[in-house]
């Protein structure tokens, strides 16, 4: 009996685990689009793995872009938008776009955020992210000011919990549970079951002298009056990009 049930543990053990190693093998959608060719193709290639393992810590899509400029957009925060619209990702997302011209032919690095990103990730923080890298968008350095970038948005979000962790500390739990059950079962092997109590009670250590009857609750009924008052209420969401933090440079 004790085999098979650390048989069984062991065997949701393993297929947990696997779940958890293989929950992300199919996610292959790209993260960067340099469309003006701001990165070498090793360092576009290190970015989008680093983005990939920062939009799996927290469950969001964090995306890199750059334009040449904003096209027919009249900002570049309605360009962000529509850009980040145009990728039809998660619902969750931090887009952050560099464009070389804006609609005053300034360079622009700009944010834009939806879902619960929008909160996550504060203007205040998104301005610190962009101040920490001015100095390398100024230089042209823009693989090292795009890694400040993220490295600071990586730190913001909140660290999402996978679904598996929940049931895995359960399972855990109960594994060591059941085992230190086994050990003091086997240290209590010369412990045999009685069928009654009396050998648990002291001859002569108890005797009654008197008895009585006493009532510890009493139970009270109670309806509730009718009234006129009624209420109703509801209300919705949505997850829509909205344009953050921006600096020229």
């Amino acid at each position: 009996m004790i085999k098979r049930i650390s048989a069984i543990l062991l065997a949701i053990v393993l297929a947990v685990s696997i779940a958890a190693i293989t929950a992300y093998a199919d996610d292959t959608k790209p993260l960067v689009f340099d469309g003006a060719d701001l990165l070498t193709d090793s360092e576009e290639e290190a970015l989008e793995a680093k983005l990939r393992t920062y939009s799996k810590n927290n469950g969001c899509d964090i995306v890199f872009a750059s334009s040449e400029d904003i096209g027919t957009y009249s900002s570049a925060e309605r360009y962000v938008e529509a850009y980040q619209e145009g990728l039809n990702y998660g619902e969750d997302g931090v887009l952050f776009l560099i464009t070389l011209s804006d609609e005053d032919e300034d360079r622009r690095a700009i944010f834009a955020t939806c879902g619960k990103c929008t909160k996550q990730l504060t203007l205040d923080e998104q301005n610190d992210a962009l101040k920490q890298a001015k100095s390398a968008l100024k230089d042209g350095d823009f693989a090292e000011a795009v890694n400040i970038v993220f490295d600071d948005v990586n730190n913001a979000l909140p660290i999402r919990l996978a679904w598996y962790m929940l049931p895995l500390a359960i399972l855990i739990g109960f594994a060591i549970a059941m085992m230190i059950m086994l050990i003091i079962r086997g240290k209590l092997k010369s412990v045999k079951m009685q069928r009654g109590a009396a050998s648990y009670i002291r001859p002569d250590s108890m005797h009654v002298t008197a008895a009585r009857d006493t009532y510890l609750y009493s139970t009270v009924s109670r309806t509730v009056r009718e009234t006129n008052n009624r209420s109703s209420g509801g209300g919705g969401g949505g997850g829509s990009s909205s344009a953050g933090a921006s600096m020229k440079f």
